[in-house]
């Protein structure tokens, strides 16, 4: 080697550590707050819920940028405990009482609805499937077991789906439904018998059990193949806590890293990230699950990060009690960055949008089934059902008629088997 060059390479293999660039950046939170769930709603903007510890809890909201933050519902000394979004509608649950609150305009305005009496409250999880289909978990109390909710009317009325009768000092933790509509839940147990994982395939009218007995289960995972991941944080045995994974059309759960997983996702590339709480450590596999390595670079050793959760463009967002940090650059590769929803792979389209007199709903599907169409109002309410009948995999389209609708924001939902695929927002107006 060239004595010049020979320099060269070392003042490379010198300055470039100096200058590599951290996995994760911190972003400004209040340092009042102790922060309890968080999300990310389609637009990047992260909901973080707080409380307990005598700070006052909350419900805040990122700002573009991430500089700054606004609290959009101020719960006083109670804690949020869970937070969903779906298009402009959060829905969130806080210590206290039997409430759950619901906003449909962002964040503007808010409205308390009540659980049903015998839930005796302790929301523990919430999903929504789209704007006024609400899933809640519960946990166990003195007068009452473990329950999974649903209401179909934005929380005016409610179903009782599943109850764990052995749920003592359980919780359901998760709450996941997939594109075939198949509904899973996992619940945590501190005594031999309980914990696991639950999965219904009629809409919630059977539920059979998978496994992953005594277990502590926080959270659950699906990617675009079918195979779902499971985070443990403890079990009946120390090494029972980690990252499990149940493979498409297989029986058994394998359980693939271990640690005291609170939180573990799929990316948009179908990669594994978890956070292993004691442990102050975050993990990735680009292999589904087969190899994992550390990403804690620009992260403390006294860092605890619970909670992950991915941005529409493929940031990654994390939080301790105190702190939240983001990915310093995306880990997505190759997806559209209009994608953010694994289960919108039928490509809806509302044009022209806002709607006068008339518009076409262009969409495509990916395997033949039955299409409807359901247009909602704001607050969730079903306004219409459009029956399309049989249609084959392909490129289609429908020419839709407002003439029925009064100007302002509606919901169209396309329906494939029963199962809601995607929903955009429809403006109406008239001349």
């Amino acid at each position: 080697m060239k004595p010049y060059m020979f320099i060269l390479f070392l003042f490379s293999s010198i300055i470039n550590p100096l200058y590599a660039q951290d996995f994760w950046e911190s972003i400004a939170f209040p340092d009042t707050a102790f922060i309890r769930c968080m999300t990310v709603d389609s637009s990047g903007n992260i909901l973080i819920g707080t409380g307990e510890n005598n700070a006052k809890g909350g419900l805040y909201r990122s700002l573009e940028g991430y500089d700054e933050w606004e609290l959009i519902y101020n719960a006083e000394y109670k804690s949020v405990k869970s937070v969903a979004v779906r298009i402009d509608s959060i829905y969130f649950s806080h210590s206290g009482n039997n409430a759950f609150n619901v906003s449909c305009d962002g964040g503007d305005s808010w409205v308390s609805k009540e659980l049903p009496e015998y839930s005796n409250g302790n929301v523990s999880s919430i999903n929504c499937q789209y704007p006024g289909v609400i899933y809640v978990g519960t946990g166990s109390n003195p007068y009452a077991n473990p329950l999974l909710l649903r209401s179909y009317d934005n929380g005016d009325s409610w179903d009782s789906l599943y109850s764990i009768e052995n749920g003592t000092t359980s919780a359901i933790r998760d709450i996941l439904l997939t594109k075939e509509g198949y509904i899973y839940f996992c619940v945590d147990g501190y005594y031999p018998g309980a914990g696991g994982v639950y999965r219904s395939i009629d809409n919630g009218e059977t539920w059979e059990f998978i496994g992953l007995i005594d277990h502590l289960m926080e959270c659950l995972d699906i990617n675009s193949n079918g195979d779902i991941i499971a985070g443990a944080w403890g079990g009946a045995n120390w090494g029972d806590a980690g990252v499990y994974i149940l493979h498409k059309d297989e029986n058994d759960w394998a359980q693939v890293t271990g640690g005291n997983v609170q939180s573990c996702i799929y990316t948009k590339d179908d990669h594994i990230y978890t956070t292993q709480n004691i442990n102050g450590v975050i993990m990735r596999s680009l292999d589904n699950g087969v190899s994992f390595e550390n990403v804690n670079s620009g992260l403390s050793d006294e860092d605890k990060p619970f909670l992950l959760a991915e941005d529409p463009d493929g940031f990654l967002i994390t939080a301790t009690r105190n702190l939240i940090y983001r990915t310093s650059q995306s880990v997505a590769s190759g997806v559209p960055q209009n994608n953010t929803n694994r289960f919108n792979n039928c490509e809806l389209e509302v044009y022209p949008n806002p709607v006068n007199e008339s518009s076409t709903f262009g969409y495509t599907l990916q395997k033949e089934g039955y299409v409807e169409f359901r247009i909602f109002a704001t607050d969730g309410t079903p306004i219409q059902t459009i029956n399309e009948g049989i249609q084959n995999t392909g490129s289609h389209e429908y020419t839709y008629h407002s003439s029925s609708l009064d100007a302002g924001m509606y919901y169209c939902s396309l329906v494939v088997d029963k199962v809601i695929l995607e929903t955009r927002k429809m403006i109406v107006i008239k001349d």
